[in-house]
């Protein structure tokens, strides 16, 4: 087997190992990046990636408040399936759909929303940002 060869066969390789590996290190920096939100926390069970279509399913996603003792629910999603239309990509233009299966979001109100609620103290429109 000549050089060439070698070669490409190592690159196939390559490829193979990156695509087998990439919804793992995804899902590990989508969680990381969950973590990390101010007066928040989040998780996801799995992200499947179709990089032939161009889209990604998030499986799971999970995001509480954490300013109390105990943590409240804010947004349980069970699938989200993101994609992006690849014609438009062509010709210019960043199209994409979102579909999200049994989503629930739970806004809760205070009586008093000043009482619960220090100005220094983030939102949700803001973590949403």
């Amino acid at each position: 087997m000549n050089k060439k060869w070698k070669i490409f066969l190592f690159a196939i390789v390559l490829l193979i190992v990156v695509r087998i590996s990439l919804p793992f290190v995804v899902k590990y920096d989508v969680n990381n990046t969950l973590q990390d939100l101010d007066g928040y926390t989040g998780s996801v069970d799995d992200v499947d990636l179709s990089l032939y279509r161009g889209a990604y399913v998030i499986h799971k996603l999970s995001i509480q408040q954490t300013g109390d003792s105990i943590p409240i629910p804010f947004i349980d999603i069970k699938k989200i399936d993101l994609s992006v239309h690849w014609a438009a990509l062509l010709n210019g233009s960043v199209v994409g759909e979102v579909i999200l299966n049994w989503p629930r979001v739970n806004l809760a109100v205070a009586e008093n929303p000043d009482a619960k609620r220090m100005k220094s103290e983030p939102g949700w429109i803001g973590v949403l940002d």
